[in-house]
């Protein structure tokens, strides 16, 4: 039920800037929503703004560090891939993740900032830069009597929002 009433609102979200797509291209102003199902190797990136379009990520390098308290930060460099291009992307945050051994389930968000240092296609020599936010939730299973990770199921989405630049024709 929880599953469905968050795609019900990403769903409601991605109609929101959708519609108000060519205002936000007119300002260089960019969103990307990222989702996936945990467990799943595609994690789906849909654009909407200077760019609007369906793609999926493709992690280049990650480093995480584990704090205390549920606490972590990461650093990412990552790849949206469209059929336009890719455009690549450097990616620093933290969050929390807060676990219960009893139910095998978990919860997490946080915070990032990021970059977009570069492209292919259309995308060749885009620059921007913006704030990103995620949530996550995870069901792990219980084989004897301790939480397991494999076959768990959860979602992992994202709203990066910031600014885009395109050279040439697609410029703002």
């Amino acid at each position: 039920m929880k599953l469905r009433l968050m795609v019900g609102a990403l769903v409601t979200v991605v109609s929101l800037l959708a519609g108000s797509g060519a205002a936000l291209a007119e300002q260089n102003t960019q969103a990307f929503l990222l989702n996936s199902p945990q467990g799943s190797e595609t994690t789906t990136v849909t654009a909407v703004g200077v760019f609007n379009g369906v793609g999926r990520e493709e992690e280049v390098s990650s480093r995480f560090n584990e704090g205390r308290n549920g606490r972590f930060t990461f650093a990412i460099k990552d790849s949206f891939v469209f059929k336009e291009g890719n455009l690549f992307l450097s990616i620093r945050g933290a969050g929390r993740t807060v676990f219960n051994e009893e139910t095998c389930a978990g919860r997490g968000s946080g915070r990032a900032s990021y970059r977009i240092t570069n492209g292919t296609g259309i995308f060749d020599d885009a620059r921007g830069a913006g704030r990103a936010t995620f949530d996550f939730a995870f069901i792990g299973e219980k084989v004897n009597g301790e939480c397991v990770e494999e076959d768990g199921s959860g979602v992992f989405f994202a709203k990066l929002l910031g600014t885009l630049r395109l050279r040439g024709s697609m410029a703002a």
